[in-house]
């Protein structure tokens, strides 16, 4: 019995008259035993990106684990081709974030963005990755990656259980399918940002990322007397300093410095000291006792 392979062959525009004449040429073709399948080269390309496609994971905190969990036998998330996960953003088609990612580590998040090759995605996972989650009124902690990154995806939960994060996969190979590979624009940055040196310039809040510490705190406080009025912020209370117990004395001698070597009358000194220690104390464990 004799396979034939596949073959895929394009039609050049100078030949194409319009969609009618193209489905019956295809009609002819399958009533002589071919079997023909039409369309075009972008679907044929999104196919295979949408079931290839390979993560860098940038977990930090419990929603990693749960993403571990989906690569585990029991979900096995290889059924859709997702298991291939890479450390190297040049070699991902999407990075996933789970946890909560502060201040110090947005930079970090945000260069291997823009080291991952184009056409690349991001999935948000979990609450601290999407809103900050209940560390959002931290001084900290971002209120949500997309302040940084464009978010193709976002997977709610504290921490989402497998099957969501699944489910959020799903979604992004939908959007994946429907887009135009070739003739379109897929870029999420600015027009600026594309240009080559500017995205991989240094990283720092103010002029890079637009953070301003200062600013977001003030933000903040401004949005909590908004909320509370004229309330002042609990302040804590001070607490009481206890009196502390009274303790035997003892005869104190000068410290020991070990920056040079320690002769036989330091040794000797020291030894006595904790003898007299040892000595003072005796009488008030027995008192306890």
């Amino acid at each position: 019995m004799e396979i034939r392979k596949p073959r895929i062959k394009s039609l050049p525009y100078e030949e194409w008259k319009d969609n009618e004449t193209l489905d019956k040429m295809a009609a002819d073709l399958n009533d002589g035993g071919t079997n023909l399948v039409l369309g075009n080269l972008d679907q044929l390309i999104n196919w295979g990106r949408s079931n290839s496609l390979w993560s860098l994971t940038f977990a930090t905190s419990c929603c990693g684990i749960e993403f571990m969990s989906v690569g585990c036998a029991r979900y096995d998330f290889s059924r859709f081709g997702f298991e291939v996960t890479r450390n190297s953003p040049r070699q991902a088609d999407l990075i996933m974030c789970a946890g909560t990612i502060t201040n110090k580590m947005a930079p970090a998040l945000k260069r291997l963005y823009d080291e991952m090759a184009e056409p690349k995605y991001v999935i948000a996972v979990g609450g601290c990755a999407i809103s900050g989650g209940p560390f959002k009124n931290s001084y900290h902690v971002m209120r949500g990656i997309d302040e940084i990154i464009p978010v193709d995806v976002y997977i709610p939960g504290c921490p989402p259980r497998p099957e969501a994060i699944i489910y959020g996969m799903m979604q992004l190979q939908r959007k994946v399918k429907i887009e135009k590979f070739f003739g379109g624009v897929n870029h999420k940055q600015s027009s600026s940002e594309r240009e080559l040196g500017v995205s991989n310039a240094t990283l720092i809040f103010k002029d890079k990322l637009g953070i301003d510490p200062l600013e977001i705190k003030q933000k903040r406080e401004a949005a909590w007397l908004e909320e509370n009025g004229s309330k002042a912020k609990p302040v804590k209370k001070p607490v009481a300093a206890k009196a502390a117990a009274p303790e035997a004395t003892a005869i104190k001698k000068d410290t020991i410095v070990v920056d040079k070597p320690v002769t036989k009358q330091q040794v000797e000194s020291l030894g006595k000291e904790i003898d007299e220690l040892n000595s003072v104390s005796k009488p008030s464990d027995t008192n306890n006792k």
